[in-house]
């Protein structure tokens, strides 16, 4: 493969350049991964253990992302389905990534360091297809803080400590790094935010946690120094309860997208997981509380409440 390596960002490998360098925004280089193979990921894998380093690796490559472009051995299982075209490519994308995914699997068995390496898995924000047009998402999904949008799945894995187990639990893609940190006996900063899940991992018992939050931004910020000033959703989740309030953050040439800025939305996940009845009407209580718990998570200076 192809492709400059090099440190970049504070990793002692990369190949994404990065905005603002020239075509630096949407993967670059970085691209290659996967797509083409995944030769600088266990490469560099192979130089760590030849030098008997421990290593960590962040494998995030822009798939099932856009552009779908899903090669023919895997697009051809999907390209006589019932479906739209769009969909069938982005299954097909699902699938190529799922591949790769396996390959590195693999090849931490194949060097026999798979059982006592840490592997944590979390999405991207949630995309469902555009019926009607490849490469194009629906609303109420990516770019918003519906459950499609939001939701991912967060999966550790170490089989040397940690025991096959679902969870429940409320957690958040915040709690990685404390995790993380807390599993290989590094301290964790007194003002990191998120929970160090790993002794309720270990001994399987229950995470306190009764509530999490969320926010959602424009996709291109108004002003650096302001970024309240293009918020436009906050939302909290308390058990099966989950309310989205909205606000007039400016929301640039996307807000198009941004279909579900009305206020508020008050939601049943357990009844209701994509979100169709709001409730706010016949639980006005529920909703206040829940808003003061938002509003007691940090207070907004500026902006406003879409009502």
């Amino acid at each position: 493969m192809s492709g400059s390596i090099k440190p970049v960002h504070g990793f002692d490998e990369g190949m994404t350049r990065g905005f603002p360098e020239a075509g630096g925004r949407h993967g670059d280089d970085g691209l290659k991964i996967g797509r083409e193979g995944m030769e600088p990921v266990t490469s560099f894998i192979d130089r760590a253990l030849n030098d008997k380093k421990p290593f960590l690796v962040w494998y995030a490559p822009y798939m099932p992302h856009s552009p779908h472009n899903p090669i023919e051995r895997i697009y051809k299982k999907y390209k006589d389905l019932d479906l739209p075209e769009s969909v069938k490519k982005y299954y097909a994308m699902i699938e190529w990534f799922d591949e790769t995914n396996g390959i590195l699997l693999k090849h931490l068995e194949d060097k026999g360091v798979k059982d006592n390496t840490i592997i944590v898995y979390v999405s991207d924000n949630g995309w469902i297809s555009n019926p009607d047009r490849l490469n194009s998402f629906l609303p109420r999904s990516k770019q918003s803080p519906s459950e499609a949008g939001v939701r991912t799945p967060i999966i550790f894995s170490w089989p040397k400590k940690l025991k096959p187990q679902s969870r429940h639990d409320l957690i958040s893609s915040i709690d990685i790094v404390p995790t993380l940190l807390g599993a290989v006996g590094l301290p964790i900063p007194k003002d990191m935010p998120g929970l160090n899940l790993m002794d309720n991992m270990l001994s399987e018992t229950p995470i306190n946690r009764k509530e999490i939050f969320g926010e959602g931004f424009a996709h291109d910020i108004a002003d650096l120094d302001d970024p309240e000033g293009s918020l436009l959703y906050r939302w909290i989740i308390e058990g099966d309860w989950k309310l989205i309030l909205s606000y007039d953050g400016k929301t640039d040439n996307y807000r198009k997208r941004h279909t579900t800025l009305t206020s508020p939305q008050l939601f049943h996940l357990a009844t209701d997981e994509h979100e169709q009845n709001n409730l706010i009407d016949q639980y006005p209580d529920v909703a206040q509380r829940l808003a003061k718990k938002i509003e007691q998570w940090y207070p907004l200076k500026t902006r406003k409440i879409i009502q």
